[in-house]
């Protein structure tokens, strides 16, 4: 593999990290707007946050398996997927039920 490759897949897979902890990190930063967006308490938008800690802790024997069958490479990528989905279903989201659909599908991508 040649020298400049190697760099662009790091820089890929470092991105690709770097979104993953910015997006398990979000709630921290705008909790005071997702109350007023979907017209909820602190406790219930806490709820987005131990979910998606509970969706990653869960899925992390799953995901190990899929990567020694698949790679790491599909799986980073199917990762973004999820998690770009996962971000699409919150940003329209409403209601609590609808964000905490797109926090399935948020959190199993994060690496």
């Amino acid at each position: 593999m040649t020298a400049p490759r190697a760099w662009l897949i790091w820089t890929i897979g470092i991105f690709a990290y770097l979104v993953a902890v910015s997006q398990r990190t979000s709630f921290g930063v705008v909790g005071l707007e997702a109350t007023e967006r979907f017209h909820a308490g602190a406790s219930a938008i806490s709820f987005f946050t131990v979910l998606q800690l509970l969706v990653y802790a869960g899925l992390q024997i799953p995901v190990g398996l899929l990567v020694d069958r698949f790679g790491s490479r599909a799986m980073i990528a199917g990762g973004a997927v999820l998690m770009g989905l996962g971000q699409l279903q919150l940003a329209f989201a409403d209601t609590i039920p609808g964000g905490v659909a797109g926090g399935f599908w948020w959190a199993p991508g994060t690496p």
